[in-house]
C-alpha cells in the first residue's frame, strides 16, 4: 500500500480496512519494546504475504503481565510510534487489552501471522489451538505460523546487555 503510516485506534483501522478493496490485509501484532533489526526483518517477512500491513502494538498492562513488572522500557504510545515509522507497515495501533484471537475476529484480515520464535513448546500449543477455533469463525483467514527471529536479538537480551554494560 505504501502510503505513510499512520497511528490509529483498532476500531479506525476496522473501519478503514472495510473500504479498502482488491488489497490483501495481514495482521501481526508484538511487543516491539526495544525495536531492532530483528523486528525489521519480521515486518518485511511479514508483507511479503499482501499489500496492507497491520500491526497492533502491545498495551503497557499486557507487555507488563508477558514479560515482568520491569517491562515495557518504552511506553506503547512511543513504541507504536517507531513501528509505525518503518516502511514495510501501513496502519499501527495499540491493542488496549484485546487478545489477538479477539483483535482477529474485529479485523477479519485475509492474513493472520503468528510468530512462533522463541516460544516454549506449551505457548505454541496455545497458539495452534487458538488458531484452530479461529479458523472455524473465520474460514477465508490465512492463519500462518512464523519462527522469524535472530539467535541471540531480542528486546530481553538488548536489555540485559544494557544492565550488564553499566554495572
Amino acid at each position: 500500500m505504501n502510503q505513510k503510516s499512520t497511528m490509529y485506534t483498532l476500531r479506525s483501522v476496522e473501519n478503514k480496512l472495510r473500504r479498502i478493496k482488491n488489497k490483501k490485509s495481514i495482521l501481526i501484532t508484538g511487543t516491539f519494546d526495544i525495536l531492532h533489526v530483528g523486528h525489521l526483518h519480521f515486518l518485511q517477512k511479514t508483507k511479503k504475504y499482501g499489500d496492507v500491513l497491520v500491526v497492533g502494538v502491545s498495551n503497557d498492562k499486557y507487555v507488563r503481565e508477558i514479560k515482568g513488572s520491569h517491562r515495557p522500557i518504552i511506553p506503547a504510545k512511543q513504541r507504536a510510534e517507531m513501528v509505525a515509522a518503518l516502511k514495510p507497515v501501513d496502519f499501527v495501533f495499540v491493542t488496549d487489552g484485546d487478545k489477538k484471537s479477539a483483535i482477529v475476529k474485529k479485523l477479519k484480515p485475509n492474513v493472520a501471522i503468528f510468530n512462533i520464535y522463541g516460544l516454549d513448546k506449551e505457548t505454541v500449543t496455545k497458539r495452534r489451538e487458538t488458531v484452530k477455533n479461529l479458523k472455524k469463525v473465520l474460514p477465508k483467514t490465512k492463519f500462518i505460523f512464523l519462527k522469524t527471529g535472530i539467535k541471540d536479538l531480542s528486546s530481553t537480551t538488548i536489555g540485559k546487555k544494557i544492565a550488564w554494560s553499566t554495572k
